[in-house]
């Protein structure tokens, strides 16, 4: 049982550290403290797991101590990564093209020019290309040998059941977090309705906030899988233009509706944080239908 909770121990600290990293970046101000703060709950896991390791027979004691050290040592260089390590060309190309499609700069059936790209950019094609490629990957650009790149459409169908199955994806997800969030989990939560209430009048701020609310709901759900098909149905929405929280008091809306989830969540209550993610997306979906059909966005 003590080998079981050093590598438990071990694990948390690393997947914690990860999202609280993530969430530092949202946030400049803060990300020295949050630094320090993932450093010093690395150091207090590794302690804790130490005295577990140290309990055991010797021979299994030390191969359990290097498992659990280079867990933590991993945790420690993630966090140090996600700062310090510079995006490579093609990444920088991919999340260029990427915010690009998101605010509308580059529509649905506009042809992306990788000469200009990469003039643009003050970088050579091949990176471009890489990124285009991860593109098509992800469904939002179409590549074809004659004409080459084009920005993804979508129809009005193709909209309604993408937020359909995102309805009952997110449904899931916060059904799930109420049944296994931690309160660490909820911490982080909370930590970021915090952020969105000082961010209403900026929604592009709001947005990002909004993709890590759902990351961080996602995890607290503790199921990869549901994780990486709520993450692909949010990039594919993309396609659809400016977020949706630059509508007309939606951001309001949506940071209650967020609050409530949590609230849900916390009191363990399955059925309701459903019912209230559910509607959550519903309510998404009738703006983003509005939005879409204003604009012009949809085959």
């Amino acid at each position: 049982m003590a080998a079981v909770a050093a590598a438990v121990e071990a694990r948390r600290a690393l997947q914690d550290a990860d999202a609280a990293a993530r969430l530092g970046r949202h946030d400049g101000g803060t990300e020295a403290g949050v630094a320090a703060a993932d450093h010093q709950h690395v150091e207090g896991s590794l302690q804790v797991a130490s005295r577990h390791v140290a309990s055991l027979d010797p021979g299994f004691s030390n191969f359990l101590s290097t498992l659990v050290y280079n867990a933590i040592l991993k945790c420690s260089n993630r966090i140090w990564e996600l700062r310090t390590v510079p995006a490579s060309l093609a990444d920088q190309a991919y999340e260029g093209l990427l915010a690009a499609i998101a605010d509308g700069r580059l529509r649905p059936g506009e042809r992306i020019r990788e000469t200009t790209l990469a003039g643009e950019l003050g970088i050579s094609r091949t990176p471009i290309r890489e990124a285009l490629q991860r593109l098509a990957r992800d469904g939002l650009v179409q590549l074809d040998a004659r004409n080459g790149a084009r920005v993804a459409e979508l129809s009005l169908g193709a909209i309604q059941e993408l937020y359909d199955l995102r309805e009952i994806l997110e449904g899931s997800t916060a059904r799930l977090a109420a049944l296994g969030a931690t309160a660490n989990n909820l911490q982080r939560l909370n930590a970021i309705l915090e952020k969105e209430a000082t961010h209403l009048g900026d929604p592009a701020a709001l947005a990002k906030l909004n993709k890590l609310y759902h990351q961080t709901l996602c995890e607290a759900a503790n199921n990869r899988y549901l994780a990486s098909a709520v993450a692909t149905f949010s990039t594919t929405l993309l396609l659809l233009g400016p977020t949706t929280l630059a509508a007309k008091q939606r951001a309001g809306e949506s940071h209650a509706e967020h609050r409530a989830v949590v609230e849900a969540v916390a009191a363990g209550d399955a059925e309701r944080a459903e019912a209230l993610m559910r509607g959550h997306i519903r309510r998404a979906r009738e703006i983003r239908l509005a939005m879409v059909l204003e604009a012009g966005l949809a085959v």
